[in-house]
């Protein structure tokens, strides 16, 4: 069994524990590395070889038009689908607090599997809060997943998404929400944080933006580094992966 790690956030689930069963597991980076170690799983089975998804969209890269053609910085609105660290229980809220303020245009693109229970009804009032030319609702097309919205975005706001570091291989200012009022500084689940500002209320929601955004050249080298770490070598990230199945394929044929 060959295992191919998901994304390359923070989260490192508990579901990380079972990487142990597999064979080879196959990470992105330095970080997965030591964190399926962390969990459990022998060294010796755990192979890097780059992020595949993002070789994959820069081979097919296109110019993408802008979401919104007034000249204003646009902000994407990423919050995850687990409910136990997302703020997504309060993103009407969220969304509301920038239709409040002209300085942003606001895009809202939960995790996919935001919207996967949704009702009819509840789907149609999300979409009530689109504005045109202003606010876009996006709850499950292709770009929430082909990074077009990573790749035409200028600041991200989030909390615990993956996403992020797609959004970071291009350094620009970041925000997160903090909703349940973790103790994040300390825990690895939120190292993510340490690379822009954190809003701790959501009346400063937006003033968290202002300050990502002032703030952001002494992040950039902070950014870089944490994008290298979560991806490692991009370029024949998809070689690699190949390598590493066929070569664990052989091995095992051979019974070795």
């Amino acid at each position: 069994m060959i295992h191919f790690r998901h994304g390359a956030g923070d989260r490192a689930p508990e579901s990380e524990s079972r990487l142990a069963a597999f064979d080879v597991v196959a990470v992105p980076g330095e970080k997965d590395l030591r964190r399926a170690v962390e969990k459990g799983c022998p060294v010796d089975r755990v192979r890097v070889c780059g992020y595949m998804k993002l070789e994959f969209c820069r081979r097919m890269a296109r110019e993408l038009p802008p979401v919104f053609d007034n000249g204003k910085r646009t902000v994407l609105y990423n919050p995850h689908f687990d409910v136990k660290g997302s703020s997504l229980p309060i993103a009407e809220q969220v969304i509301r607090r920038f239709m409040d303020r002209s300085s942003y245009n606001l895009i809202f693109a939960p995790h996919i599997r935001a919207a996967e229970n949704m009702c009819a009804s509840e789907r149609a009032r999300w979409q009530q809060l689109a504005v045109p030319g202003r606010t876009v609702v996006d709850l499950d097309s292709p770009r929430l997943i082909d990074m077009t919205y990573i790749l035409t975005a200028d600041i991200y706001l989030g909390d615990l998404s993956s996403q992020l570091y797609e959004f970071l291989t291009c350094p620009r200012p970041v925000a997160f929400i903090n909703a349940h009022r973790a103790d994040w500084r300390n825990d690895q689940r939120y190292a993510g944080w340490k690379l822009g500002e954190v809003a701790e209320d959501i009346d400063d929601v937006v003033g968290t933006v202002d300050r990502a955004v002032a703030r952001h050249p002494a992040m950039i080298e902070k950014q870089q580094a944490a994008v290298a770490d979560a991806f490692g070598n991009i370029d024949g990230a998809a070689v690699r992966g190949a390598s590493i199945v066929a070569t664990a394929v052989y091995a095992h044929r051979q019974g070795l």
